[in-house]
């Protein structure tokens, strides 16, 4: 599947303006989500998607989580 056959939900709210010639990332480690910003096109573990508002990058995650869990991550 390439960029320019994205779908995109309609159902998640606002959907971020999108340019489709830009790179996509390849994501295969959380520690690759801390620079991705809204709108970028990214490819997770083989699916395709745009990175929104409501996405989360690792960063938050470690800083959210209950202490037991920081210690894991």
């Amino acid at each position: 599947m390439s960029p320019r056959n994205l779908k995109v939900p309609s159902s998640t709210g606002t959907v971020p303006r999108v340019d489709l010639k830009q790179p996509l990332k390849h994501i295969n480690h959380s520690s690759q989500t801390r620079c991705l910003k809204t709108g970028d096109l990214i490819q997770f573990y083989g699916h395709h998607m745009v990175w929104d508002e409501h996405c989360v990058s690792e960063d938050v995650v470690i800083k959210q989580a209950p202490p037991l869990l920081q210690r894991v991550l």
